[in-house]
């Protein structure tokens, strides 16, 4: 998968329940360009739900996401906004790790998934006692 990932330029699309980015190797600039759209994107459109792809594990690449995630929590998510990343390789789990745990203590909640399918369900999971969305 990573493989192919790899082979991907940087992209965001529209899903119903979630906006996914999804990013292979790509430059410093093209990862930043992203991460500045999905930004514009949540707070405009105010969106709950993002889902990242990650395929490269190059620090700069965390820095954009969590500039972007500054700039999208002072102009104003959500309050039931959720980010579920998803790691292609171990190298990129370790880059986005602190990036979860200093995201959720500036009260976004965040989590770090190695695979797509987990993220989607955490992301969908609705909590059926309360009726509202659970908080991870």
């Amino acid at each position: 998968m990573s493989a192919q990932l790899g082979q991907l330029a940087p992209h965001m699309t529209e899903t119903p329940g979630y906006l996914r980015a999804q990013f292979g190797f790509g430059t410093t600039t093209e990862i930043a360009e992203l991460f500045r759209a999905l930004a514009v994107t949540c707070v405009h459109k105010q969106i709950a739900r993002v889902l990242i792809i990650a395929g490269d594990h190059d620090p700069a690449g965390e820095q954009a996401l969590r500039d972007a995630l500054t700039v999208m929590v002072l102009a104003g998510i959500p309050p039931d906004f959720k980010l579920a990343l998803v790691a292609v390789t171990e190298r990129v789990e370790v880059t986005y790790r602190n990036a979860q745990r200093d995201l959720c203590a500036a009260g976004v909640t965040a989590r770090l998934f190695s695979s797509e399918d987990d993220a989607t369900r955490w992301l969908d999971s609705l909590d059926v006692s309360t009726g509202s969305w659970r908080r991870f």
